[in-house]
């Protein structure tokens, strides 16, 4: 209220619960407005439940132009389906997302800084073009079904050949015995020599995803590509990491129980998980063949060393390209290669703990 008589004065009172799930970083009221508006402009609905109910509504929202409860329903139980020794497929256990580091090299020793990128959400890259089967899956009992386009999920046997992607320098291809198409023409694409022995197949299949995908993704996009629009920093970080939270919430519903809300589709999801861990390797040839090599990698961010302090050119390409590759800079300053650095790489046991002592040495860990 503006002027000496504010007693009759009209007042706006912001509230929010504290335990909605969103894990906001908020500085005060206007960050709160500021990220709840942001997000009811680029997703057109507004923010009044919790992360969990908005991405259940979102993905049924965004699935309606396909027949899509028939669809869900599978005309066998997809926990049973049986290898040739008669153990059941593990369907959740045929993909999982890349968590991987490695020791730095002495040459990385001696680079000065430590940039981390993150991509918004390999999930949604997926979903724009992955292919879900529908009906009754096909059991191939020699494996010659493979096509690496039908959805499926296979039994292989592999061998790393003449691939970079070995597990030591750069991170390994193989994700366990059973794989879904997109891992095993991942594996196939990034030189490993490939042998499928055995698998079950879908003859049908609709990319479902593509609606709910492309409309997450033009939201983040929108975000970063019109900085000038989002003007408050912080609630522009809280709407990105709200639409890569209500991706990874819509493809874990895929494989959810129908008694906890979910759609019981565990082949859906291992598609997706399985293509989204394609898409990134996708990501890594093209890296790699530009001389970027990451040294960790979590999920949807990856960290490189470097002797470039400005995170907009430290990685040839990737922030500069003419359309947006779904990349935005984790850190606004690099990381200095300090002793102190380097100390973590050497005592952390496992490639999650270093990201979280790396983002706490620059202050950015997110709740």
């Amino acid at each position: 209220p503006k002027g000496s008589d504010q007693r009759g004065a009209r007042r706006l009172t912001l509230a929010f619960p504290e335990y909605a799930g969103w894990n906001w970083e908020l500085a005060d009221a206007r960050s709160l407005l500021a990220t709840v508006t942001y997000l009811d402009q680029v997703l057109a609905r507004p923010m009044l439940d919790s992360s969990d109910l908005i991405a259940h509504q979102l993905l049924t929202d965004l699935t309606r132009d396909y027949p899509i409860a028939s669809l869900r329903s599978s005309p066998v139980d997809l926990h049973s389906l049986l290898s040739s020794d008669g153990t059941p497929i593990p369907l959740r256990e045929s993909a999982c997302d890349l968590v991987w580091m490695r020791p730095l090299t002495r040459e990385e020793q001696h680079q000065r800084y430590l940039h981390k990128y993150t991509h918004l959400s390999h999930y949604l890259e997926a979903g724009l073009t992955g292919q879900l089967g529908t009906g009754t899956p096909q059991y191939s009992s020699t494996g010659r079904a493979y096509d690496g386009t039908r959805p499926g999920v296979w039994r292989i046997s592999a061998e790393r050949a003449g691939s970079l992607f070995d597990g030591q320098r750069l991170p390994s291809c193989l994700d366990g015995e059973w794989m879904s198409t997109p891992q095993v023409k991942c594996c196939q694409d990034t030189g490993y020599q490939i042998q499928v022995r055995e698998g079950y197949y879908w003859q049908e299949a609709h990319t479902l995803l593509k609606q709910w995908a492309t409309s997450l993704w033009q939201a983040g996009e929108r975000l970063h590509t019109h900085p000038q629009l989002y003007r408050h920093a912080q609630a522009r970080t809280n709407a990105s990491r709200t639409i890569t939270r209500l991706a990874q919430q819509g493809v874990t519903i895929l494989a959810e129980e129908q008694t906890a809300g979910g759609w019981a589709r565990p082949d859906w999801w291992a598609q997706i998980v399985g293509r989204s861990r394609a898409t990134l390797f996708a990501h890594l040839v093209s890296l790699v063949r530009k001389g970027t090599m990451p040294v960790l990698i979590d999920r949807d961010a990856f960290w490189t060393a470097s002797n470039d302090p400005n995170p907009l050119t430290a990685v040839p390409g990737l922030l500069t390209a003419s359309k947006w590759r779904g990349y935005t800079v984790g850190y606004e300053a690099p990381l200095p290669l300090s002793q102190e650095v380097k100390a973590t790489f050497r005592t952390a046991e496992h490639a999650d703990q270093l990201a979280i002592s790396l983002d706490r040495l620059t202050g950015e860990v997110f709740p």
